[in-house]
């Protein structure tokens, strides 16, 4: 007895196989192109039965669906990687400040007030918006200030002050406004160029510290 191949019994199953009346009369409308059938469904006929305006296709409905089909899916995915996109854009706006804060510590240049207290020095800085701190990590870490000068972060301005370490190597600190242009710099630390950046926020003022890679 020979055993039929697979294909075999698919093929006589489904050659017996008839579709009903109405079915194959919706299917024949439908590959005419007339987007309803030739006899009314008995189960459901106040939905597919309705007859579309004349200017309506096939067509013209599968590329809408298509349409509302894609733009669900794009609305979907950009609201599932919004998170991701304020971290991306947090983080490169991070790498921007620190980049200028690297810079600006770098040129080395002259400090315009003199002042070994913060209280001392802000008396001086009459142009500045805000009031200058001195941070808990400075104290901390008994960071020395010598004076400092006008600068800008990322065109807001901001104060530069210059700072030595119980070793004497230079250290800066960029005090800023957290504007916000500025509030969504999140506390991190890179290096960039050989320095040391450490951002974080504090009182409402940005802070930067740029000093030697590899200080605690």
């Amino acid at each position: 007895m020979r055993l039929k191949p697979l294909r075999e019994h698919l093929v006589d199953y489904y050659g017996r196989r008839r579709l009903r009346p109405e079915v194959l009369s919706r299917l024949r409308s439908l590959a005419a192109g007339t987007g309803r059938s030739a006899a009314p469904d008995p189960v459901r006929p106040s939905l597919w039965n309705r007859q579309l305006p004349p200017w309506v296709s096939s067509r013209w409905v599968l590329t809408a669906g298509a349409c509302a089909f894609f733009l669900t899916i794009f609305f979907v995915s950009s609201r599932l990687d919004l998170p991701h996109g304020r971290d991306r854009g947090a983080s490169a706006l991070a790498q921007a400040v620190a980049a200028e804060i690297a810079r600006n510590h770098n040129k080395r240049l002259n400090v315009e007030f003199r002042a070994a207290a913060f209280d001392a020095l802000e008396r001086q800085m009459g142009k500045l918006e805000f009031s200058l701190l001195e941070p808990l990590r400075v104290k901390q870490r008994g960071l020395r200030l010598i004076g400092a000068r006008y600068c800008s972060i990322q065109g807001q301005p901001a104060a530069q002050l210059r700072l030595q370490d119980k070793d004497g190597r230079p250290c800066t600190l960029y005090e800023s406004a957290a504007v916000p242009a500025l509030a969504g710099v999140p506390e991190t630390q890179v290096e960039v160029n050989g320095v040391r950046v450490e951002l974080w926020q504090e009182s409402g003022l940005l802070m930067g510290l740029a000093g030697p890679p590899g200080d605690e």
